[in-house]
């Protein structure tokens, strides 16, 4: 994916995100106003509070990969330190979802091999952070709905890694 379609999303992340609520009030009013298809999905998506709690863990993430997508577009960047940059952002993510005591024997460079999968975070000890924490606990969901979207948070993680599907 293009450098700038990372910022974008992000940029688009948090305006949702920061206009949350007007946004699920528009489109509310518009799907029984106008009867359109996609102001019925709309509405659909922002009434589901699992929604936005997947949004704000994705923004964590994405602020880490926006930083050093960043480094990359630099007049003269230095290709020694943004590979550096880039194996340290694969371990700050790696270091979400995996166990450290498997982490910490990799250096930087066998990270691309490493075979997280196997060495997962259970779910309730993964750190989802605060803002996850507050809104998830002021969610009308149930303990099921909540560790639904938190698998959800973790499986966007080991996706990105260039060995998810090995």
């Amino acid at each position: 994916m293009a450098g700038t379609r990372w910022l974008a999303r992000l940029e688009a992340m948090n305006a949702i995100l920061d206009q949350w609520e007007a946004l699920q009030l528009h489109f509310e009013m518009a799907a029984s106003n106008e009867r359109s298809h996609t102001a019925r999905v709309l509405n659909d998506a922002y009434k589901d509070p699992q929604n936005k709690l997947y949004m704000l863990y994705v923004r964590k993430v994405l602020k880490e990969v926006v930083r050093v997508n960043k480094m990359f577009q630099a007049e003269n960047a230095d290709i020694t330190k943004l590979t550096e940059e880039l194996l340290s952002m694969y371990r700050n993510l790696m270091q979400l979802v995996v166990e450290p005591r498997y982490l910490s024997k990799c250096t930087l460079e066998s990270l691309p091999n490493f075979k997280y999968m196997d060495n997962l975070i259970p779910i309730c000890a993964v750190q989802f952070g605060y803002d996850f924490s507050v809104a998830a606990a002021k969610a009308p969901l149930n303990n099921v709905q909540i560790t639904y979207v938190k698998k959800r948070c973790v499986k966007f993680v080991a996706q990105g890694s260039p060995v998810a599907s090995s």
